[in-house]
C-alpha cells in the first residue's frame, strides 16, 4: 500500500541523515562519515562514501535492495551528488529513486 511504500522511503532517507549515537534506543543506527565530509571532496572519499551507505544499509535495512549508487564529488560546490536507485521485494520490486546532495551540513534530498 502507499504509507507502507512512504514509510520504507522515509526510513532510507532517515538512515542516511542519522549519524550513529543520535538514536538513543539504537545507538548504532546510521551512518558514519567520520571526517570525510570535512575534508575536501575528491572521488576516492566519493566512493568511501559509497561503499559506507552500502554497508550500512545492508546492516539496517534489509527491506531495501540497492540497483545502483551513484556518488559523485563535485569539487567546485563542495558537495556529493548521491542517486539511489532501489527495490523494495515487498512491492512487486517497484523501483525507487532518490537523488540527493551530501555536504558538510547533511544529506538533503534534491529530487
Amino acid at each position: 500500500n502507499f504509507w507502507s511504500k512512504k514509510f520504507s522511503k522515509l526510513n532510507f532517507i532517515s538512515l542516511l541523515t542519522t549519524s550513529p549515537g543520535e538514536k538513543i534506543l539504537n545507538p548504532t543506527f546510521g551512518i558514519n562519515f567520520g571526517d570525510l565530509l570535512f575534508l575536501p571532496v575528491s572521488e576516492p572519499r566519493a566512493q568511501v562514501i559509497g561503499e559506507n551507505i552500502v554497508t550500512t544499509v545492508t546492516k539496517f535495512e534489509s527491506r531495501i535492495k540497492i540497483i545502483s549508487l551513484t556518488v559523485v564529488a563535485d569539487e567546485e560546490q563542495q558537495i556529493y551528488d548521491i542517486d539511489f536507485e532501489f527495490t523494495i521485494p515487498r512491492f512487486n520490486n517497484q523501483p525507487f529513486s532518490i537523488k540527493g546532495a551530501l555536504n558538510q551540513t547533511g544529506f538533503y534530498v534534491t529530487k
